[in-house]
């Protein structure tokens, strides 16, 4: 598969609308015909080599609500820093997101260090058909814990998780054009910036641009279901090699 050549973030903004497919990936009629569900997957419990990902709970209101409340570490979402109470609001909601089976199903997972919570990674389902499955990504950390590469690794686990479990073809990130951090951990782990729109990238990512990413700097990375997990049957260790 073959991607268009990466722009510079001083490119004009793309001519291709927002939602455009790439060329290599157009749907045939079958695709267009096909169920619009896929095999469930069910939130995992990933453990990397310092973090773990797993689904949100109520008790980390208090870390999240930190935050959630920064406002330079929500400078560039879609909302403003939250208060304590909306801040728990939306905790309780993400705590229901475990389920991928329908198109833009949403799996969102906490981002856990020495038993404290660093962060979130999230996935929607936005193609169900298995010949075009897609995924977008996103993932936010604690600022204070910025520049030890953590981001890098719950969201290569994540994208990881997409390719090998959901079965994914591509997965997409959208991201604030300002947003300089973002962008080049998306570009470490691969994506391409592919069309822009509004302020906000859109960039794309295979599993062979990730492994390649990855192989660069930690070596190859593969979510694999523990055979011996007793916490948890949906757990998942992530493997260097």
């Amino acid at each position: 598969m073959t991607l268009s050549p990466p722009r510079s973030a001083g490119a004009p903004p793309d001519s291709r609308p927002w939602g455009a497919t790439l060329p290599s990936l157009q749907l045939s009629e079958r695709d267009v015909l096909a169920p619009r569900r896929m095999p469930v997957a069910l939130a995992p419990w990933i453990s990397t080599d310092r973090l773990l990902l797993r689904p949100h709970s109520p008790r980390d209101a208090e870390a999240w609500f930190r935050i959630q409340s920064d406002p330079e570490t929500v400078r560039y979402l879609a909302w403003p820093p939250r208060s304590r109470e909306e801040s728990r609001t939306h905790l309780a909601k993400r705590t229901t997101h475990t389920v991928l089976e329908h198109a833009d199903d949403f799996l969102a997972l906490a981002v856990e260090r020495d038993g404290v919570l660093i962060g979130d990674v999230s996935m929607h389902l936005r193609v169900v058909a298995a010949a075009e499955r897609e995924v977008e990504a996103g993932w936010l950390l604690d600022r204070h814990q910025a520049g030890r590469g953590y981001a890098f690794e719950a969201a290569g686990a994540l994208l990881s998780f997409a390719f090998t479990e959901v079965r994914a073809r591509r997965a997409s990130a959208v991201i604030h054009e300002h947003n300089v951090r973002s962008l080049a951990l998306a570009e470490r782990l691969g994506f391409e910036r592919w069309s822009r729109r509004d302020g906000r990238w859109r960039l794309v990512v295979t599993e062979p641009m990730l492994q390649r990413a990855l192989a660069n700097r930690r070596g190859h990375v593969r979510a694999t279901r523990r055979e011996d997990a007793q916490r948890n049957p949906n757990e998942i260790s992530i493997t260097h090699r």
